[in-house]
């Protein structure tokens, strides 16, 4: 099963939903609320079988935090500009900080993360930082955009990043 976790602001009709889902008619897109718990909790009742997540933003760190969770039910990761670290003085509090920064990919999840080099609202070093304590190392794409990621390049990385995904979810012995 293929889903998409979208971010704060957005949803199962918003921009980049409505062109995944063009492009991936089967991708599955659960409508969410912002509170993270609230998104984990609903995530396990939904995902029972092994899937592949697509997180944009918000929805980046959900898929974090559930493969943390409930790694065996998480094939592999396609993380859109994911929340690891905030410009945003609300979210930028040594509270938060200290739990995104014991964030990693679990192990043996291929993992592929794409970041803007202009992004706005989530801190590029934040993701950086991420990448480097998450062994083995997954795919970082950094693309010149801002945190929307709606640029035609982001949208060739993204939609590249989803099939070489499901490529090595169907290759891979089970």
């Amino acid at each position: 099963m293929l889903i998409y976790i979208h971010g704060m602001d957005s949803g199962p009709f918003g921009r980049r939903a409505l062109r995944l889902r063009e492009a991936f008619p089967n991708m599955v897109m659960p409508q969410l609320t912002n509170e993270l718990t609230w998104r984990v909790d609903a995530l396990a009742t939904l995902i029972i079988e092994p899937s592949i997540l697509v997180g944009s933003s918000l929805g980046g760190l959900t898929s974090l935090v559930f493969a943390r969770d409930y790694p065996e039910r998480v094939q592999a990761l396609v993380l859109i500009a994911p929340a690891v670290g905030f410009f945003d003085p609300e979210y930028d509090t040594p509270e938060i900080n200290e739990k995104l920064c014991e964030l990693v990919i679990p192990p043996k999840i291929p993992t592929f993360i794409l970041a803007g080099t202009q992004d706005e609202v989530i801190r590029l070093s934040a993701i950086e930082a991420l990448v480097a304590r998450s062994e083995p190392g997954p795919i970082l794409k950094q693309v010149t955009d801002d945190h929307l990621l709606l640029s035609e390049a982001a949208w060739r990385l993204q939609r590249e990043a989803i099939d070489n995904a499901m490529q090595l979810v169907k290759e891979r012995p089970n």
